[in-house]
């Protein structure tokens, strides 16, 4: 799928989706564009709910960043004495920094 296609699907005038099960099946069928993806991808992961407006979609979407932001803010807090207490802490956290360094991210650093 295309992104002028992917723009072109049926919806209304405020910028709904509102056949995802028609989305659903084109992109099964032919893929996603690289332009399209990231507004796909948001779309078939759950981020963005068909039906949503514009302004809902931003507004969840700033919720999320925030969110996130102070999830890792707050692991930030953990010291080394917690740390050392708790392996499974320890072990999240070497998987999301692995993650983050592998997919391009914020640093820990970057969100202070």
């Amino acid at each position: 799928m295309h992104a002028v296609d992917f723009k072109g699907l049926p919806a209304c005038s405020a910028g709904r989706l509102s056949k995802a099960e028609a989305f659903r099946q084109r992109v099964h069928d032919g893929g996603v564009d690289p332009e399209a993806r990231p507004e796909a991808w948001k779309l078939l992961l759950g981020v963005n709910v068909p039906g949503w407006g514009a302004a809902q979609c931003a507004a969840e979407q700033e919720a999320r960043r925030l969110r996130y932001k102070q999830c890792r803010l707050q692991w930030r807090t953990v010291d080394r004495e917690q740390a050392a207490r708790c392996s499974k802490w320890r072990e999240r956290r070497t998987r999301i920094e692995k993650d983050v360094r592998r997919t391009g991210g914020l640093s820990w650093e970057g969100l202070g």
